[in-house]
């Protein structure tokens, strides 16, 4: 799962590149349009960064919900028998 944050860091990277474009033109109408992919990628990378915790939520509930599978469905503890302790029926009518 470790590629997404990368994605999401990519994304704010190309934002941060498109917002400089945007301020180093004299342009307006390029200017715009650099803010406007400035405004998309940081939208990306916000939409990746929820993703991504989302994600991790449902491995964590995941994992909860294994971890009580396991537990129910694990044999009972019942009391400790002493087998030496154990007399068969046959051995006392003898």
């Amino acid at each position: 799962m470790s590629e997404f944050p990368k994605r999401s860091a990519e994304y704010r990277a190309y934002a941060a590149e498109a917002a400089r474009a945007a301020e180093a033109t004299p342009l307006a109408q390029l200017r715009a349009k650099h803010e406007s992919a400035a405004g998309a990628w940081t939208k990306l990378a916000t939409e990746e960064e929820t993703r991504e915790a989302t994600r991790e939520r449902r491995a964590q509930m995941d994992a909860a919900r294994q971890a009580e599978r396991d537990t129910s469905q694990a044999p009972p503890a019942g009391p400790a028998v002493d087998p030496s302790a154990e007399r068969s029926v046959d051995q006392g009518s003898e």
